[in-house]
């Protein structure tokens, strides 16, 4: 959803400019991320497992990535203070610029946690797998956040903003977001999930790799493109469920 929905809309709203830290670094290290979370999900089929896990030591792996990946955002960060140029005299003070990411994480937040629960109950109702629920509903409802902050990056032609918050939530997602509560808690079993959906993770970010690289533009055409690959892969998933 973040690459193939998010990244899609945005490009149809205004073509994307991609620097060459994201295209040489950034992507490449998503890339790595995505296809080392399907070896490690494909214990049935890699390592001729009687289950597929994801267990704490694969959980210490996913951190391990994630920890380059913060190296990486220090380094770049050191670069650019030094680097720093004069900049336009911000709209708001540091203070109140604070509140308002706040207000706005929470309201995101709070929206997006009403329409998760909501629309569970009634797939569940209807009697619609976790599987589904989880890629569609779930997927579609936690990513409201990224979904406003990238129409509103895409409209004001803040590139840098929208394609690293992409980027940064599919690494934080897989890195954070599923590895830390397995360290914790214990190891899963994902078995209901089928290799095309652990696939097109890995397609969207060579795809996106891919697009990026060339001219270092993402056009509308490509963003129209990318939509059309998320709604055949999503109307294989309905198709599916329903069949």
């Amino acid at each position: 959803i973040n690459v193939l929905l998010l990244l899609g809309i945005a490009a149809v709203i205004r073509p994307i400019k991609v620097q060459k830290d994201t295209v040489s670094k950034e992507l490449p290290l998503l890339l790595l991320i995505s296809t080392a979370l399907i070896i490690l999900l494909l214990d049935v089929n890699l390592a001729e497992a009687v289950i597929n896990t994801f267990s704490r030591a694969d959980a210490i792996i996913c951190l391990l990535f994630f920890c380059i990946f913060l190296h990486y955002l220090f380094s770049l960060a050191r670069k650019n203070k030094k680097e720093a140029k004069k900049v336009e005299k911000p709209k708001y003070k540091i203070g109140k610029s604070f509140l308002f990411v706040i207000l706005g994480l929470a309201g995101v937040v709070g929206g997006s946690q009403l329409v998760v629960n909501s629309a569970s109950t009634i797939a569940e109702a209807v009697g619609i797998s976790e599987r589904i629920i989880s890629l569609t509903i779930i997927a579609l409802g936690t990513s409201l956040p990224e979904l406003v902050t990238t129409v509103m990056a895409a409209k004001k032609g803040e590139s840098d903003l929208l394609v690293g918050n992409i980027v940064g939530s599919n690494i934080f997602n897989i890195c954070i977001v599923l590895a830390l509560p397995v360290i914790f808690a214990g190891g899963i079993t994902p078995n209901n999930f089928e290799v095309i959906d652990l696939t097109m993770l890995v397609i969207s970010s060579i795809l996106l790799c891919f697009l990026a690289r060339r001219d270092h533009k993402i056009t509308r055409t490509d963003g129209f493109l990318i939509l059309s690959i998320f709604l055949l892969y999503y109307g294989f998933i309905i198709y599916g469920a329903f069949a």
